[in-house]
């Protein structure tokens, strides 16, 4: 039962997370931004989303005292930590230096 309630949980909080983000990408991007753009901008938010469902999850089934952690959830920390990692630290700086994000300057290849 418990099993259930945890799949049930995840799979809507997933989806309502992945719906908001593209909801607030579509009202708040411009019509002309990039699909690149859109898409990291879509992608960071669903993440910060997920990580809230993330931490409720995790406090409603702390383990008892000196029992390990269940390691679906190590397993999902860790995974949404080192996506965020990478899209802050790598992937969005390439973006912004390639002319990917309309920063209003001339991109590199036009200069």
């Amino acid at each position: 039962m418990l099993q259930t309630v945890v799949v049930l949980w995840v799979t809507l909080t997933t989806l309502s997370s992945i719906a908001l983000a593209a909801f607030m990408v579509r009202l708040y991007s411009r019509k002309d931004a990039a699909r690149t753009t859109m898409l990291s901008a879509m992608l960071g938010w669903a993440l910060t989303f997920s990580t809230i469902a993330l931490l409720a999850l995790d406090l409603a089934l702390k383990p008892a005292p000196g029992d390990p952690p269940a390691s679906a959830l190590v397993f999902a920390w860790t995974a949404v930590y080192w996506v965020v990692f990478v899209l802050t630290w790598m992937v969005m700086p390439i973006q912004q230096s390639c002319g990917c994000f309309d920063s209003g300057m001339a991109l590199i290849c036009q200069r």
